[in-house]
């Protein structure tokens, strides 16, 4: 079972650094796990609409109208890293806060949320590690030829996870009557 702890002394071992068991041990290993975990988990989930992190939902209306410009206000959900896609009939809308201003009377939207580390597939798990061994390098060996290696796989094994998660969705298909000719006469 994937843990946080368990992902990030995947990426401590790639640099040859001691293992923790867990955020709150004495070592540097632990404190600069402690610090970076989270942000870099987060920033690698957001920075792609990875499909295993993608949920739909109806909104929720709050009650009262918002103060100037739309109709409704909708709550977001509280697991929301990022807004992928909204459908409603205007496409116009505003965030503010954590509520999304509209004037349609539903709103469904697709949203990134961080699933946990246990549901993690195997390929995103890998590009987080060599993510987090990449600053490992830097911040535990101050190794900058470490750094460049752990660069380089960690652009690899992105490039490898983005292919992967791709194929979890029929490929798009291109409208080709916009493509017929006409005869001129």
């Amino acid at each position: 079972m994937s843990t946080d702890i368990a992902i990030c002394n995947t990426g401590l071992i790639l640099v040859g650094a001691d293992q923790i068991t867990s955020f709150q041990d004495d070592t540097r290993e632990a404190e600069i796990c402690s610090a970076i975990y989270e942000t870099t988990r987060d920033f690698l989930l957001q920075s792609i609409p990875w499909r295993f992190s993608l949920r739909q939902e109806e909104l929720a209306k709050v009650v009262g109208a918002p103060k100037f410009g739309y109709s409704f206000v909708y709550q977001l959900p509280p697991d929301m890293l990022r807004l992928i896609s909204i459908s409603n009939s205007s496409n116009q809308y505003k965030i503010y806060e954590d509520k999304l201003h509209s004037s349609d009377n539903t709103v469904e939207v697709v949203y990134q949320y961080n699933p946990g580390e246990s549901e993690f597939p195997s390929y995103f798990k890998r590009y987080l590690e060599y993510d987090l061994a990449e600053i490992f390098s830097g911040s535990l060996s101050k190794d900058m030829e470490q750094v460049q290696v752990m660069n380089r796989l960690k652009e690899q094994a992105g490039k490898r996870a983005r292919l992967i998660d791709s194929q979890n969705q029929p490929p798009r298909t291109i409208d080709d009557s916009v493509f017929e000719l006409t005869s001129v006469r």
